[in-house]
């Protein structure tokens, strides 16, 4: 009766960690929501008082909610982008043979052009930032 040895069984090792690309997959889906639904962007000012600036996010929030209808908003495009570069980000972690260079072009490119030629095209349009908030 012939024993089995480990080296017998086809097991193909993993590569690198899993964790990280997970989370990055996790924030790659809520960024992704935030995207579509139109959710406002959280106001950080550095020359008003934190107040005001907490003020402003909490108003942008209420605008949001008291919308009926669809919620249009260019805080659309900087949630898009953030979504599709931590999905970048978790596809490159699974390929470590991946040069430095390519890593960037694959995070940076879709994501830049996503940000600038959707923000670019609502402001030549003459879009306004939202359609349910006041600013």
């Amino acid at each position: 009766m012939g024993g089995t040895s480990i080296p017998d069984f086809d097991v193909e090792p993993a590569v690198g960690p899993r964790f990280l690309p997970r989370v990055l997959g996790v924030v790659s889906a809520v960024t992704g929501v935030l995207a579509v639904v139109g959710w406002p962007v959280p106001v950080v000012s550095r020359h008003a008082r934190r107040e005001h600036a907490w003020e402003r996010t909490v108003q942008g929030v209420q605008d949001w909610l008291a919308h009926d209808g669809w919620r249009a908003s260019g805080s659309s495009w900087l949630y898009g982008a953030a979504s599709v570069a931590a999905l970048a980000g978790a596809i490159t972690l699974l390929h470590p043979g991946w040069t430095d260079a390519r890593k960037l072009a694959v995070v940076i490119g879709p994501a830049g052009v996503l940000l600038v030629v959707g923000l670019a095209v609502q402001w030549a349009l003459g879009l306004p930032w939202s359609n349910y908030g006041q600013a």
